[in-house]
């Protein structure tokens, strides 16, 4: 990949799903993939998700790829989880590496631990708007105090006659 940054991986979820057998990947069409949200500023999670990824052993495992604009070489990321009907979910995170545009995922499910094509997924967009939006912060007016002296401490009370006589 020719930058750095490309959506730092944050954690593997699941999602919910419909138990379904995926037939073999040259008889069936791609199978949705999910990306919300669709836009954000830096810093925005991005959470990629499919359904479907089963064979008859059970689950299979799924690589993400993300494209940036129009290259052709995409940044890949494998799922840590595939859920037993066949759900996987992907939690990236944009960065300030990250340049600006249009981003496209899909991704590949396969047979684990080979590189046999359970199914393949369609693409879905993600649109990197720009910097981390921030609520600024306005500083709060304070009145001026003015400083109070210190007590004096309760003065003792004379018990004596007075010496004058006058």
């Amino acid at each position: 990949m020719r930058h750095k940054g490309v959506f730092a991986l944050v954690s593997a979820g699941i999602g919910a799903a419909a138990v379904l057998v995926a037939a073999p990947a040259g008889a069936q069409e791609l199978l949705p993939i999910t990306v919300e949200p669709t836009t954000g500023p830096v810093g925005t999670e991005v959470t990629v998700s499919g359904e479907d990824c089963l064979n008859e052993a059970g689950p299979g495992e799924v690589e993400v790829y993300l494209f940036f604009e129009d290259e052709e070489e995409p940044a890949v990321f494998p799922v840590d989880e595939v859920m037993e009907d066949g759900s996987w979910s992907l939690v990236l995170l944009s960065t300030e590496e990250d340049p600006l545009g249009h981003y496209s995922f899909t991704a590949t499910c396969f047979v684990p631990g080979s590189d046999d094509v359970i199914a393949d997924y369609d693409f879905a967009d993600f649109e990197l708007t720009g910097p981390p939006t921030t609520t600024p912060t306005t500083p709060t007016p304070t009145t001026p105090t003015t400083p109070t002296p210190p007590e004096a401490p309760p003065a003792a009370p004379v018990t004596e006659e007075p010496d004058f006589t006058g």
